[in-house]
């Protein structure tokens, strides 16, 4: 992302958490595309530094709608996590689906 690498440009260390999906959407994101986001922010941050959250907004939100797109985020989170060798055991255990986004 253009706003992303500007920040990278100047220097910026300190923690950052551009949003991993646009809360105010009615879709629930998918692991798959929580995933290549995720990834795609990696690519400017480092990880020290990157914050993975939603973009804002949750209370915008009813629950049957928020707890499936957060647990979709943790679950392409801890993926990400687990391909990096940062964790052993995952919080959430990831469907077949999940485990290969």
């Amino acid at each position: 992302s253009a706003t992303l690498e500007a920040f990278q440009r100047i220097g910026y260390s300190n923690g950052f958490g551009p949003g991993l999906y646009d809360i105010h959407s009615l879709a629930v994101p998918s692991v798959r595309y929580q995933y290549n986001k995720l990834k795609s922010f990696l690519r400017c941050l480092d990880i020290e530094q990157t914050v993975v959250n939603p973009d804002h907004g949750l209370k915008t939100r009813a629950w049957p709608e928020t707890i499936p797109a957060l647990r979709n985020m943790v679950t392409a989170t801890n993926k990400v996590r687990e391909e990096l060798g940062l964790v052993q055991d995952l919080p959430f255990a990831a469907t077949a689906e999940e485990k290969y986004c």
